[in-house]
């Protein structure tokens, strides 16, 4: 039955729709198989006898309702009007009648909420009701539609236009316009619009033409949202468009099917309810109001996956649930949430290398003027408004080293995702080779650099995808031959790696050069080194920087990319070269930036190379945009420099502006060819000024440089790099300073180094005959000291050293004692292998301590001989005090010279002899160093200090000779008096062994000639000898005991062996050669601390101290004793007097029976002269005058300096 009923309902509505006029239903006896089979006899039968049931009226525009009456039978009208002024009236008639309607097309004119109406499809307010559900739930508010002119579609239209929450953009497109047609309109008017959601309502070729064009102009893609009409359904290419229909629309092929279906659901409902009983009209009527009640509109969301249409979610009674996977355009399974369009761009902007290489952290730092740009576009008023410009970071093809199979695999896996431009690599090598690849796999897409400066990428018939914010390295070769010009400098030295755009600027400078006249002193074949070089292959090229080196010129050009000149800072370094023996000119920006962030790079030594550079490149931050935007970015990266992120910036505005400008011309800006036509046309300004290309070129027309000088501000702890100067080489101002520079030697250099110098431009090597003399002069030191060592010892120092057995006070001798421990501890490290890489502050700490000043700039020439001459001077003032105070003066009435010496001898004695023992030798031993020649023969070498001074000659002789022998008399006179102070301080508990203090002076005089001889030369034989001394000297006072108190035993050997480890650290860093300075640091203080922590636990193991601390002791009262003795300052006059008269007694011969007068004295009980004993013959009378003198920081008795002045010369 309901098959039939069915087929009869569809012929009956087909022919209605043909008729497109109401039909007015009415029966003599009412029953749903009656109303059925007549409707059928009507379309069937077209006979007479069925017109009394089924009236077929023709209406037109001039029915008037209220003159019309049908009939009182009439139970129901169907209206398939199309006219909307004909079916108002149809309406309004059936109200005033209270007949039933059902239409079989939606209009704005229904009213779908009245009782007597009931629509065959779905009323438009619930349509737009469903639209609406689904915006929200994408989070939609700016939407464009696409829409050919129906009521139902402008009445969907004028909805979102109404709602406030929406922004949108209403394009209205004829009926049936031909492709060409749409394509303008989409190019013009949407696609500039800059909306990703799109909704399309039309119907036939309509929507399948509008499809196409958003196809053509690349809108289906990831991020767009693209919602068809359910009249578009049967018409969807696009995959990943969404549709909604009404439930009952699922199940029909056509519009007309779907009201059929409809027709058929309400006389179901009545034979259901009645059967084939007979029912009145206004049982009809009530029905009918059931039927519509009871009667839901759902609607179901379609998506059109891989050209097959899927049910994944459903609206209904208002609300969205979604039940599938949604796939949208371009196969992505997320829908941004963004009111604007992204327009995506790539950059090679990471750290990432082939595998096996290091990371390029340069690449990713200049790349930060990338993201400033990317971020200023997207919140920029002024361009793109409508647009989001999306940076694809993760092009990781090969930052700073290509391997041409690894890049190739990459950049084909990445093309999809590489946008409408692409930028480049700040190497100009890799990026002539990703634009030759490009070539080779015919990919094309428009390349943008703001660094790449080689030559050969000027050519755009070679290059024509290729467009750069800066200029080529032809100008900049010349712009330094000129600067060599203006600087008076008439040769230089000089390094290029081998990539493409350091050899361009190698070549330019190598012609100019020729044709200036300017020389370049290295030989060719040493000038080149590979682009990537680090630390690690310092001995494949140490030849390439010994040539340079040998060639004594100031002037050092460095044509190497970053961060290549690092690792060669790093290297000279290593050979030797230190701040201010030569100025270096680079064609690369540096700054903190790179020195901190490039792995393997040494940064002390480096800095101290990099401090006063001078580099070239094009102005940056330019102008009040400029400084304006300068000031935003060094906000954002605090940390960084700003060097460089200017160019690389205007790089990524270029292709904004380029994108703009497409817009606005309607063309299509995914289209290679427009992309790069329009970047090589843009004019704006940007940070580094007015930015516009050259016709015909690759490159930015601007022939301007600035020459920067990046220097270490101690003032306020940071790295400048500052703008000093303007080039314009074809102008007529070639050159502006405009700020002072700082010069590496604080004064700019001449050409080569000690321009007085005798050999000049001579080639300078290490004269090997000269550095065996010097090391023999050493040699035949350390021999003499052994000697001197193991005699006295034998003689003088044999006995062992009495521990403290009893309880006593903690004196302020003790005190000093320690604090010689510590000094000493340091020097011995001021003489060992250099940690300065990684912990300059203490290193340089060490070395103060040890006189050790040839790190600290300017210690040559003048100033070092300032330092020596003084040295010599002090020496020669103490051996003549000593000679003052034991010799008899006074008789020749110079008593008061006498009284002064001794006054002296009592504040430097003990400081001479003991801690600046190391400081002075090593002074005295720098005379022996000559070990750079301007020719083979001996006479040729020049001391190390200084240029002028000759080696081997009779002048040198005549200062190196005496200072020798001044050397052997100090190592003489320090050594014998080392123990004889500690035995004349009577108020000295903690004493050492006197065979320790002499082998301790043997080991210091080896360290200091093996550091003078040895550390410049070869470091790791220097720091292997030093460990091994330094070992053998920690093992013989571990057994030995040098002290008679054990915590000063535990105290020396815990810092012997932080001497040691901090050696291990030096000879493993010189080793391993890489690595970050902090990683050692923290490794050394590790060390140092593990080592304290073990000694804190040795000493608690140990007894309880003999030694206890007075109260009240004051910090001044010990600074007072440690340069002056203990009783100096508390003593009056009246002392000084008493001690001055034995004094004169014993030096009296005629008097000297008269001691034995005085002796009875009660000087026992005395506190200034506890140790006179009361003498019952005991003592003689010369031992006991000996012994009141007084000795160096003891108290001020006399008797002590004499005593240890007398027995040195016995």
């Amino acid at each position: 039955m309901k098959r039939l009923s069915c087929y009869l309902i569809t012929i009956c509505i087909r022919a209605l729709i043909a008729a497109s006029l109401p039909i007015f239903l009415y029966f003599s006896s009412y029953t749903p198989a009656k109303i059925k089979s007549s409707v059928g006899a009507f379309i069937d039968t077209y006979e007479p006898n069925t017109q009394k049931e089924i009236s077929r009226i023709f209406l037109n525009e001039n029915f008037q309702p209220r003159q019309s009456n049908f009939g009182d039978d009439i139970i129901i009208i169907i209206d398939e009007t199309y006219n909307l002024k004909l079916s108002y009236k149809i309406q309004k008639y059936a109200l005033n009648a209270q007949i039933p309607i059902f239409y079989t097309k939606n209009s704005s004119a229904i009213a779908d909420n009245s009782p007597f109406t009931y629509i065959a499809h779905s009323p438009l307010s619930l349509i737009n009701d469903a639209y609406d559900k689904l915006m929200h739930h994408f989070g939609i508010q700016k939407l464009a539609i696409v829409w050919v002119y129906t009521e139902e579609n402008e009445f969907l239209v004028r909805f979102f236009d109404n709602d406030p929450h929406f922004e949108v953009n209403s394009i209205v497109i004829s009926d049936n316009l031909n492709q060409d047609l749409i394509n303008h309109i989409i190019s013009r008017e949407l696609k500039p619009s800059g909306i990703a959601n799109i909704i399309v309502l039309a119907d036939s070729e309509n929507c399948k033409n509008i499809q196409k064009s958003l196809i053509d102009y690349n809108m289906v893609k990831s991020g767009y949202l693209i919602i068809l009409g359910h009249s578009c359904l049967n018409n969807a290419i696009i995959d990943g468009s969404i549709s909604i229909l009404p439930n009952i629309d699922i199940y029909s092929s056509t519009e007309e099917e779907s009201y059929v279906n409809n027709l058929i659901l309400l006389l179901d409902s009545l034979e259901n309810k009645y059967g084939n009983q007979t029912f009145t009209k206004l049982q009809f009527w009530h029905s009918f109001q059931e039927f519509k009640k009871s009667f839901v509109w759902d609607f179901t969301i379609i998506n059109r996956k891989n050209s097959n249409f899927y049910n994944v979610g459903k609206i209904s009674n208002g609300k969205i649930e979604i039940i599938g996977n949604i796939q949208y355009p371009g196969g992505a399974e997320d829908l941004p949430v963004s009111s604007r369009i992204n327009i995506l761009i790539s950059g090679n902007v990471g750290t990432f290398n082939p595998p096996g290489y290091l990371e390029s952290a340069v690449n990713k730092l200049y790349h930060e003027g990338t993201h400033f740009a990317v971020q200023k576009i997207n919140t920029s008023k002024e361009i793109l408004q409508n647009f989001y410009l999306k940076l694809n970071d993760q092009i990781n093809c090969g930052a700073s080293v290509w391997i041409n199979d690894f890049a190739n695999n990459c950049y084909l896996e990445k093309r999809s995702e590489m946008g409408v431009a692409y930028l480049a690599s700040y190497l100009s090598s890799i990026s002539i080779a990703t634009l030759n690849l490009f070539k080779e796999t015919n990919f094309s897409i428009p390349m943008v650099s703001g660094a790449n400066s080689a030559h050969s990428l000027s050519n755009s018939t070679i290059f024509p995808a290729f467009t750069r914010i800066s200029t080529s390295s032809d100008y900049m070769g010349k712009t330094w031959v000129i600067y060599m010009k203006v600087m008076g400098w008439t040769s230089c030295v000089l390094l290029y790696a081998d990539d493409a755009y350091d050899v361009s600027v190698y070549q330019n400078f190598l012609q100019t050069s020729e044709s200036q006249g300017i020389t370049i002193l290295n030989k060719e074949e040493f000038r080149k080194i590979p682009f990537m070089y680090n630390t690690s292959q310092l001995e494949n090229y140490r030849k390439n920087f010994q040539e340079a080196i040998d060639q004594n010129c100031n002037i050092f050009f460095l044509f190497c990319a970053d961060p290549s000149f690092l690792y060669v800072f790093n290297s000279l370094y290593d050979m030797g070269i230190r701040k201010g023996d030569a100025l270096f000119l680079i064609n690369g920006l540096t700054g903190s930036d790179l020195l901190y962030a490039t792995p393997g790079v040494n940064t002390a030594k480096t800095a101290q190379l990099l401090n006063g550079i001078l580099y070239l490149f094009i102005p940056e931050w330019i102008g009040t945009l400029g400084n304006k935007l300068k000031i935003e970015f060094d906000q954002l990266y605090p940390l960084h420099g700003n060097r460089i992120r200017c160019v690389h910036y205007d790089a990524v505005w270029a292709i904004a502006e380029a994108v703009q400008m497409l817009i606005n011309s309607g063309k299509n800006y995914e289209d290679y060819h427009a992309m790069n036509s329009a970047i090589k046309n843009v004019r704006f300004r940007g940070c580094s000024g007015s930015v516009m290309i050259e016709n015909g070129s690759n490159d930015r027309r601007l022939n301007i440089y600035s020459l920067y000088n990046s220097y270490y501000d101690n003032s306020t702890n940071k790295w400048i790099a500052n703008e000093v100067g303007h080039f314009s080489p074809y102008s007529g101002t070639f050159f502006q300073l405009t700020n002072p520079i700082v010069w590496p030697g604080n004064s700019a250099p001449s050409t080569f180094k000690h321009y007085d110098c005798p050999y000049k431009n001579k080639k300078v090597h290490i004269s090997i005959k000269s550095k065996l003399i010097s090391m023999s002069i050493c040699l035949c030191t350390v021999i003499f000291c052994i000697l001197f060592v193991f005699f006295i010892i034998k003689v003088k120092f044999s006995y062992e050293l009495e521990k403290i057995s009893e309880q006593k006070y903690f004196t302020d001798p003790d005190n000093w004692m320690m604090a010689i421990i510590f000094i000493e501890s340091l020097q011995f490290q001021g003489i060992g292998p250099s940690f300065e890489a990684f912990n300059a502050l203490y290193y340089d700490i060490c070395s103060v301590m040890s006189y050790n000043l040839e790190f600290f700039s300017g210690f040559k020439d003048e100033t070092f001989w300032r330092f020596f001459y003084g040295t010599i001077f002090f020496g020669l003032f103490w051996f003549a005090l000593q000679l003052i105070i034991v010799i008899k003066i006074e008789k020749i009435g110079l008593y008061w010279i006498y009284e002064t010496a001794v006054k002296i001898e009592e504040i430097i004695g003990a400081l001479m002899a003991g801690i600046f023992f190391q400081p002075i030798l090593s002074m005295l031993l720098k005379i022996t160093q000559c070990d750079y020649g301007s020719g083979e023969d001996l006479t040729d070498a020049f001391f190390n200090y200084d240029c002028h001074f000759s080696c081997w000659d009779s002048h040198y002789f005549s200062i190196m000779i005496p200072t020798v022998l001044i050397a052997f008399i100090y190592i003489a006179f320090s050594l014998k008096i080392r123990p004889l102070w500690q035995e004349n301080q009577f108020d000295l508990n903690i004493k050492e062994d006197p065979a320790c203090m002499m082998i301790k002076g043997l080991v210091q005089t080896i360290l200091i000639a093996i550091y003078e001889t040895l550390h410049k030369t070869n470091k790791i034989i220097h720091c292997s000898i030093f460990l091994f001394i330094m070992i053998f000297y920690l093992i013989f006072i571990a057994f030995r005991k040098c002290f008679n108190y054990d915590r000063a035993n535990l105290f020396q050997i815990c810092l012997t062996v932080c001497v040691i480890w901090n050696s291990i650290l030096s000879l493993a860093y010189i080793i391993i050669n890489t690595g970050h300075s902090y990683i050692w640091l923290i490794v050394q203080f590790l060390g140092i601390f593990t080592v304290i922590m073990c000694s804190v636990w040795a000493m608690r193991r140990l007894p309880p101290s003999i030694l206890i601390k007075k109260e009240g002791k004051s910090i001044l009262k010990l600074f007072r004793f440690s340069l002056m003795g203990s009783n100096f300052w508390s003593q009056s006059s009246r002392s000084m007097n008493l001690d001055q008269r034995f004094v004169n007694l014993y030096l009296n011969e005629e008097n000297s029976n008269r001691m034995h007068s005085i002796a009875p004295m009660n000087i026992v009980d005395s506190p200034k002269m506890p140790y006179i004993s009361d003498n019952k013959g005991e003592e003689s009378p010369e031992k006991q005058a000996w012994s009141i003198f007084p000795i160096f920081s003891m108290p001020s008795e006399t008797n002590k300096a004499l005593n240890c002045s007398k027995e040195f010369w016995k």
